[in-house]
């Protein structure tokens, strides 16, 4: 029986809730990590931190990312330098709200008629079929990349390493009851079924990538700007946002990991994402790119001017 957009999100809730820690990752000690946030459209913001990073020279050793984070995540992956963040920053202006979910119209007849999602996912499929080309496997990148997804059957935080690319990646983005669960395979059968949107279990996956023994952390976080849109607010009658909205509530802030010294914090304070009308709002691209930008500027040149060391082309930089 197909799971439906309510099943969905009542699945989500439950995994929400049960807050399952991931499986330990085997420590890789990478110099440079960067840790990307969920946030849907709020994505495109993070896209501007990240091209402010790559014209710094600041390149990854190892990518750990959720959702709308996940993609930005795979791009970097296989983009690490500054004429990647560009080519990110138009991937995010060429979106729109309907070419990613469609219609509203449609939201209601397909909870009556029980379809998996709300919306179909072709837009999105389409769009990151393009973004990606040739690009298959998670693992083809000379970057460690790590996709955060939530299993529906256990509620597991999983973080894929292998597997392709695009279907993960849609899994990690499948907002719940919005678009319909993935079915993802697992060569050791304990996660193999139907997977969500990671930011679901983990929408700031900190502790994740500190487990895999990083020199250096920057954690690029759109997550508190959730709390700005229109949806997140009682009243609305947006029933997908609002839900997402309020449970990933619970989620954000860095907790005690904040306070580890290898860890340097772009968070994005978003006045104008108070004119969004939900997270699924993409029709502000340029000025949550622009947003984006300017607050990853300003932490730039406070980290560096605190940590002389960070600056790429120092000899002890991590």
């Amino acid at each position: 029986m197909a799971l439906g957009p309510l099943g969905s999100l009542a699945a989500s809730a439950r995994a929400t809730l049960a807050r399952h820690d991931a499986p330990h990752p085997t420590p890789t000690h990478p110099r440079t990590v960067f840790v990307l946030s969920g946030g849907a459209a709020l994505g495109a913001a993070q896209a501007g931190m990240a091209r402010v990073l790559l014209d710094a020279g600041v390149v990854p050793d190892a990518i750990v990312g959720v959702s709308a984070g996940a993609i930005n995540g795979a791009h970097i992956a296989f983009h690490p330098h500054s004429d990647g963040g560009e080519r990110l920053e138009d991937l995010w202006r060429a979106l729109s709200t309907t070419g990613v979910i469609g219609g509203r119209r449609s939201w209601a007849w397909n909870v009556v008629r029980g379809r998996s999602g709300a919306f179909p996912a072709e837009g999105l499929r389409a769009a990151l079929e393009e973004a990606v080309g040739d690009r298959t496997d998670i693992g083809g990148s000379d970057i460690e990349l790590y996709i955060g997804t939530t299993h529906l059957a256990t509620g597991h935080p999983v973080f894929h390493r292998r597997g392709p690319l695009v279907d993960v990646l849609l899994a990690s983005s499948a907002l719940p009851g919005l678009f319909p669960a993935v079915h993802l395979d697992d060569p050791d059968g304990e996660h193999a079924g139907l997977h969500v949107d990671g930011a679901v279990t983990a929408m700031l996956p900190l502790q994740y990538a500190l487990e895999l023994d990083p020199g250096h952390v920057w954690v690029l976080d759109v997550s508190g700007a959730v709390r700005a849109t229109a949806a997140y607010h009682p009243g609305s009658l947006d029933l997908v946002s609002t839900g997402f909205a309020l449970a990933l509530g619970r989620q954000v802030g860095l907790g005690d990991s904040g306070h580890d010294p290898r860890v340097s914090t772009i968070s994005l304070r978003m006045r104008p994402a108070e004119k969004l009308r939900s997270v699924l709002d993409f029709d502000h691209t340029e000025a949550l790119i622009e947003a984006g930008r300017h607050e990853a500027e300003e932490s730039l040149a406070h980290a560096f001017a605190r940590r002389p060391d960070l600056i790429p082309g120092r000899p002890e930089s991590a």
